[in-house]
């Protein structure tokens, strides 16, 4: 138990690549960071595409917790890109290529239609 990071997590969503940058300094300045536990996606992506800026810091009561930290565009390309969490967690899967771009591209317009919504 003691090697698991992750059990709380924390996602900040900023605006620009610089900004993820500064949310991380922010970070660094309200917890102890765990050393050898800051992960630089973006300056070095996943061989996925994946980008993010992950660092892991002790909170208040020694609690551990996972800080993620990207762009609104790097997060949809986890959600629906290339690096879709739920595309590798589906393992083997029985349908088409076909079939999940269709998923993909459903879901995306979903979270496009309701983005636009809440904007309006």
């Amino acid at each position: 138990m003691d090697e698991i990071y992750d059990i709380h997590r924390l996602r900040v969503i900023v605006e620009n690549e610089e900004d993820c940058y500064e949310a991380l300094r922010v970070v660094q300045q309200l917890w102890f960071e765990v050393p050898g536990k800051l992960k630089d996606y973006i300056s070095y992506p996943k061989f996925n595409g994946y980008q993010s800026l992950h660092t892991v810091v002790m909170s208040e009561g020694e609690i551990t917790l996972e800080v993620q930290i990207r762009t609104k565009e790097m997060h949809l390309q986890v959600e629906f890109g290339f690096a879709a969490h739920w595309r590798y967690k589906e393992g083997d899967c029985e349908y088409s290529s076909f079939v999940l771009q269709m998923v993909e591209w459903a879901r995306w317009v979903v979270t496009w239609h309701c983005e636009t919504m809440s904007k309006d």
